[in-house]
Protein backbone atom coordinates (compact mmCIF):
# COMPACT_ATOMS: atom_id res chain seq x y z
CA UNK A 1 0.00 0.00 0.00
CA UNK A 2 1.34 3.51 -0.83
CA UNK A 3 1.67 5.81 2.16
CA UNK A 4 1.28 9.80 2.03
CA UNK A 5 4.66 9.66 3.40
CA UNK A 6 5.73 7.84 -0.15
CA UNK A 7 3.48 10.12 -1.99
CA UNK A 8 5.30 12.73 -0.25
CA UNK A 9 8.88 11.55 -0.85
CA UNK A 10 8.32 11.01 -4.36
CA UNK A 11 6.77 14.58 -4.91
CA UNK A 12 9.95 15.75 -3.55
CA UNK A 13 12.15 14.05 -5.79
CA UNK A 14 10.63 14.83 -8.97
CA UNK A 15 10.18 18.66 -7.89
CA UNK A 16 13.15 19.62 -9.39
CA UNK A 17 11.95 17.60 -13.35
CA UNK A 18 8.30 19.06 -13.10
CA UNK A 19 7.07 22.82 -14.33
CA UNK A 20 4.22 23.87 -12.55
CA UNK A 21 2.19 24.67 -15.76
CA UNK A 22 -0.40 27.14 -15.79
CA UNK A 23 -4.20 26.83 -16.19
CA UNK A 24 -5.84 29.98 -18.74
CA UNK A 25 -9.54 30.80 -19.16
CA UNK A 26 -10.88 28.83 -22.21
CA UNK A 27 -13.95 30.89 -23.63
CA UNK A 28 -14.82 28.04 -26.29
CA UNK A 29 -15.27 25.40 -23.74
CA UNK A 30 -17.08 27.56 -20.97
CA UNK A 31 -19.46 28.69 -23.68
CA UNK A 32 -19.98 24.74 -24.37
CA UNK A 33 -20.45 23.95 -20.79
CA UNK A 34 -22.05 27.50 -19.88
CA UNK A 35 -20.00 27.40 -17.30
CA UNK A 36 -16.36 28.81 -16.58
CA UNK A 37 -13.71 26.73 -17.84
CA UNK A 38 -10.13 27.09 -17.72
CA UNK A 39 -7.68 24.23 -19.24
CA UNK A 40 -3.99 23.58 -17.80
CA UNK A 41 -0.97 23.85 -20.61
CA UNK A 42 0.27 20.61 -20.06
CA UNK A 43 2.51 20.70 -23.33
CA UNK A 44 4.53 23.53 -21.72
CA UNK A 45 6.31 20.58 -19.68
CA UNK A 46 10.02 20.49 -21.01
CA UNK A 47 9.01 16.82 -22.25
CA UNK A 48 5.99 18.76 -24.24
CA UNK A 49 3.83 16.03 -23.23
CA UNK A 50 1.68 15.43 -19.82
CA UNK A 51 3.38 12.34 -18.51
CA UNK A 52 6.70 13.73 -17.34
CA UNK A 53 6.28 12.61 -13.68
CA UNK A 54 7.18 8.37 -14.36
CA UNK A 55 10.36 8.95 -15.76
CA UNK A 56 11.79 11.45 -12.73
CA UNK A 57 10.19 9.55 -10.38
CA UNK A 58 11.77 6.27 -11.85
CA UNK A 59 15.04 7.67 -11.95
CA UNK A 60 15.21 8.93 -8.43
CA UNK A 61 15.06 5.30 -6.87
Amino acid sequence: MISLTDIRRAAGAITPYILRTPTVASPGLSALLGADATIKIEALQRTGSFKARERPRSCCR
